[in-house]
């Protein structure tokens, strides 16, 4: 059986807005060097309905792997900054 090539495979593993998220099959521009690419990466981002869902995975996921590209309309510097900045959660 052949997938369409047009529509984002389902991928079980991850949540929905994975597969729904506008940034599916441009990941090159979110580790671009290129300014203009960045830029128009923010850009995605702010427009998109999945952004605090992004934001929430990668704040799990980033100490455990590289601090790198745009996500969520941040870039690594940003992000960084943002999670020294928030108020401890009481346990």
């Amino acid at each position: 059986m052949e997938l369409d090539a047009d529509r984002p495979r389902l991928d079980y593993r991850r949540p929905v807005w994975h597969a729904t998220a506008p940034c599916i099959g441009k990941v090159a521009l979110f580790f671009s060097d290129s300014y203009a690419d960045k830029r128009a990466a923010i850009a995605m981002c702010s427009a998109c309905p999945a952004a605090d869902q992004c934001r929430e995975e990668g704040d799990q996921l980033e100490p455990r792997t590289l601090l790198v590209g745009i996500r969520s309309g941040e870039t690594p510097t940003q992000r960084a900054r943002r999670r020294r900045e928030r108020p401890a959660v009481a346990a």
